[in-house]
């Protein structure tokens, strides 16, 4: 069964006062903020709202996320939107002209998975004649899941280059909501209790880990029912696992012809990252993934060789 959704603002400063100065932007340049999302759970971004005065939309504004692989610097302009990775553009709602009036504009994601305790960033850009304002604020102040520290971007070469300002640095941070939804059930935290992920608390042959990625209840669940099936079928063999539904778990299924340890790395036919969906791996050839309700199957008409098959699961 799927997880249920609860809404959750992971960082809005929304409620803190707009500077009264003026922060317009268009063609060439790009202002950014960054956040941090929590420590565990991955969460489904649904929109970010920004306040916007729309002096003019000749051309449309672009709202884009970057994740940066660590800590946004200000003084190096590490991690900033340019080195990231691309991972949605958001919709954009209809604009209304006014340069007098702040308006909270809603842009809306397809549902994009944002990983837990991962800096992004939100790139704002317009390609053309349009010229708008968001706002900012002189307060430092933010609430949210996500806690309070944040980072300003600016490029004024299309992104070529940055500035960045930390949290204080410059004492006036855009003004945005970022929203989301979280999964209602538990992380591995909260599951385990503690219990270190390799161990196993109930003697039944299968780790911590293992056993809360394939959906037990608690860690003394005798876990071993839920364990991966292995059966032939017309053409070759399939390796079907019912449960994956854990979206803090990094699923993988693996094959090797020798058991060596480095081998597994080098097999993986079918992955799910943390709340994503089962992809093909890295063989593809005569391998068929298939997703089911709350897991997943993978064919292999491979024949000829000797194969081992295996399900391996990883904490991001």
């Amino acid at each position: 069964m799927q997880q249920a959704l609860r809404p959750a603002t992971l960082v809005s400063n929304l409620a803190e006062a707009d500077s009264a100065g003026t922060a317009e932007f268009g063609e060439g340049y790009t202002l950014a903020s960054a956040f941090k999302t929590p420590a565990s759970g991955v969460y489904t971004l649904t929109g970010i709202i920004l306040p916007l005065k729309v002096v003019n939309n000749e051309s449309p504004l672009v709202v884009r996320i970057y994740s940066v692989a660590g800590t946004p610097d200000a003084t190096t302009e590490a991690n900033n939107p340019g080195t990231g990775t691309l991972q949605a553009t958001l919709s954009s709602p209809a604009f209304t002209v006014d340069g007098a009036h702040f308006v909270n504009y809603l842009f809306t994601s397809a549902g994009l998975s944002l990983q837990p305790d991962t800096w992004y960033w939100i790139a704002v850009d317009t390609v053309g004649n349009g010229v708008y304002d968001w706002s900012y604020t002189l307060s430092s102040s933010f609430s949210g899941t996500s806690g309070t520290s944040v980072f300003n971007g600016y490029s004024d070469d299309k992104g070529s280059g940055w500035a960045i300002y930390g949290p204080t640095e410059n004492g006036s941070p855009q003004r945005f909501e970022v929203q989301a939804t979280a999964p209602s059930g538990p992380t591995y935290a909260t599951w385990s209790g503690g219990l270190a992920a390799a161990d196993d608390a109930n003697k039944d042959g299968i780790s911590n880990l293992m056993a809360y990625a394939l959906g037990a209840a608690n860690p003394t669940e005798y876990a071993r029912s839920r364990l991966a099936s292995f059966t032939k079928v017309s053409g070759g063999y399939q390796y079907s696992v019912a449960s994956t539904t854990r979206t803090d778990v990094l699923y993988e299924i693996q094959v090797s012809t020798t058991l060596a340890g480095s081998s597994w790395a080098t097999g993986v036919l079918a992955r799910k990252t943390a709340g994503g969906s089962w992809t093909a791996g890295d063989i593809t050839s005569g391998i068929t993934v298939t997703p089911t309700t709350d897991g997943v199957s993978v064919t292999d008409t491979n024949g000829g060789t000797r194969r081992f098959w295996r399900l391996s699961v990883s904490l991001p």
